[in-house]
């Protein structure tokens, strides 16, 4: 069992759902190499961002509680219109939450706790969504 591999592969069955994304993957890279990336836009990309752990509860257990971080980057472009990627991205972000707010996944359940824009240029936008989920590793 691999918590991060089963826990993505639900998540991007859930994001491949949205209508009119053209790109929808996990990224394992940097996020400023995401953003220049020329993939078909709109896209939407799963980026899992680690994990705290929580000190341990006895002496020689072998069980890590855990808070797994991930962050879904939304890349919207529109040449001629900046306001038309921002409605794009909103349109694209309500879609992201009403998919993952609460999703079960192999490790308990996702849960916000950011949005944030992270990028404005050359026509495009880009905002990084933040989830959590609990988990217990071994």
């Amino acid at each position: 069992m691999n918590p991060v591999a089963d826990i993505s592969a639900q998540v991007l069955d859930q994001l491949k759902e949205i209508p009119g994304v053209k790109t929808c993957d996990d990224w394992g890279g940097d996020i400023d190499d995401l953003i220049k990336r020329t993939a078909l836009l709109p896209g939407v990309f799963l980026v899992y961002q680690g994990a705290r752990f929580a000190a341990p509860k006895m002496v020689g257990s072998k069980l890590a509680d855990s808070v797994m971080e991930w962050a879904v980057v939304i890349i919207d472009r529109n040449l001629r219109a900046h306001d038309a990627a921002a409605g794009g991205c909103y349109d694209l972000i309500q879609q992201v939450r009403q998919r993952l707010i609460g999703l079960e996944v192999a490790e308990g359940r996702l849960w916000p706790t950011t949005e944030q824009l992270i990028f404005s240029g050359g026509g495009k936008l880009a905002y990084a969504l933040g989830y959590t989920n609990e988990c217990r590793i071994n």
